[in-house]
């Protein structure tokens, strides 16, 4: 039986793109573009963890605006539980200096289909792409 994880995902939207962080070498998932977020820590609220995850892996505060989805996906090695939240900075600064490097981009809608971006995220990205369209 494989672990579970509960994660928060933060899709933060400016100007007709979504901002991507890529898996650093060494992960699960290595090279695949995602939204940033993370696990849930004993004891956090969906919301608290987003806050958390989104200021310790790009240095943002972010405002919250709604939940747009939730996906269960098994991947070969871990089943995940992910909650998808539609997220704006508080900010217009770039990423912080976080602790690893982080490779980032502002990814145009329209374009996300060109990105490598986990199976587990695919119904957002297309409820995204659809709604541009």
């Amino acid at each position: 039986m494989n672990p579970s994880y509960t994660i928060v995902v933060a899709v933060i939207e400016e100007n007709g793109a979504v901002f991507l962080v890529k898996r650093p070498a060494g992960t699960h998932l290595q090279g695949y573009w995602e939204f940033p977020g993370g696990k849930i820590e004993a004891g956090e609220t969906l919301e608290r963890a987003l806050f958390r995850e989104v200021r310790e892996e790009v240095g943002w505060e972010i405002l919250v605006l709604e939940k747009i989805d939730e996906v269960d996906y098994s991947y070969t090695d871990r089943d995940v539980h992910l909650h998808f939240y539609r997220c704006v900075r508080r900010t217009q600064e770039e990423p912080a200096t976080p602790l690893e490097p982080l490779e980032y981009v502002w990814a145009p809608i329209q374009k996300l289909s060109h990105y490598n971006i986990p199976p587990a995220n695919q119904k957002v990205v297309q409820n995204l792409i659809e709604r541009e369209t």
